[in-house]
This record gives structure tokens, C-alpha cells and sequence, in this order.
């Protein structure tokens, strides 16, 4: 255990996992649950119990437009307030398909 855990400051993780199917490789995430997604879902919890989100910003030392967001991504299951993908999806200056094609042909010889 590191210090860092000891003193309750766990970072959010996401795991990957790649398993084996018949005739494809399949992804399946497995989302490890933190301090910080069990810190989210109090802080949701108090906001709904007392329908007040700054109320819950307050008590708990964050922003009341934080526990708007969260408020609005919680399900009742503390997995939805992980952290999510900040990765681009699509940049107007990226490679085209044929480029890319080019490109892995250019790198074998």
C-alpha cells in the first residue's frame, strides 16, 4: 500500500481487460471503483435527499455546477460517475483512411 492511499487520495483507474471470443478479439472494460466515485455518489445523495445542490457543494467543498453535472450523470449506480474518456472522437485535420493506408504501406519497406 503506498502512502498516497493511506492517506485516502486514491486516483480514478480504469482497467482494461481484452478477452478471447470465438473468432474476434472483444474489449470489455472493467471499471474499478475509487474514493472518488464513493466521494461523487455522497455527494449526489446528499444533493437528492435535500434537493439542494448547493447546498451539497458547501458541505462537501466543490462547486455547485460539479454536482449539477454529476446529479445529472448518476443512475443510482456509483459506475456512472466514473471518470470519463476526454479523447477526441474526430480531429478536421486527421488522416484519411487512404492516407493511413499510404502510410502502413510506406513503413514495410
Amino acid at each position: 500500500m503506498t502512502q498516497n492511499m493511506k492517506k485516502g487520495k486514491a486516483s480514478d483507474i480504469i482497467v482494461v481487460h481484452h478477452k478471447q471470443t470465438k473468432n474476434r478479439r472483444d474489449l470489455s472494460l472493467r471499471i474499478i471503483i475509487t474514493e472518488e466515485m464513493r466521494f461523487r455518489q455522497r455527494v449526489v445523495k446528499y444533493a437528492i435527499k435535500h434537493n439542494n445542490n448547493a447546498r451539497a457543494a458547501r458541505k462537501y467543498h466543490t462547486s455547485r455546477q460539479q454536482v449539477q453535472r454529476w446529479r445529472k450523470r448518476y443512475d443510482g449506480d456509483v459506475r456512472s460517475l466514473a471518470l470519463k474518456s476526454r479523447r477526441p472522437r474526430y480531429h478536421p485535420n486527421q488522416h484519411t483512411k487512404e492516407e493511413l493506408d499510404l502510410i502502413k504501406h510506406k513503413e514495410t519497406f
